[in-house]
């Protein structure tokens, strides 16, 4: 593959990129951690920072997701066991309802990951 092919491959991928992810390990699981970045008004993008967790309740509901991800609160208010918690405490109630057809479900996330 030339040069300019692969440049060429590497400025459509970079173009397409929202963000970076890291795995981490807290207490009791692995996590990812890292920022996305979101166009919010045309030519604004906002940088978030979240963290991603595996959906512990996942064998109670097969049309539960695998993983859930969260906007992540400021590091000195929250520890990685406070997170894992919080976590833990979502995939329950995520799990234990039946996923909505509609792509807009800000209503069933705890307000407390807002």
């Amino acid at each position: 593959m030339s040069n300019q092919t692969q440049e060429k491959q590497e400025s459509k991928w970079r173009s397409r990129e929202l963000g970076a992810l890291w795995v981490r390990s807290g207490k009791n699981q692995k996590y990812l951690s890292g920022s996305i970045n979101i166009e919010t008004m045309p030519g604004v993008t906002e940088n978030i920072k979240v963290v991603v967790f595996t959906n512990k309740n996942r064998e109670k509901n097969e049309k539960a997701p695998d993983y859930v991800l969260y906007r992540s609160e400021d590091q000195e208010q929250k520890t990685d066991t406070d997170l894992a918690a919080t976590a833990s405490q979502a995939a329950k109630e995520v799990s234990s309802e039946t996923p909505q057809p509609s792509l807009n479900q800000d209503s069933d996330i705890p307000e407390e990951l807002f």
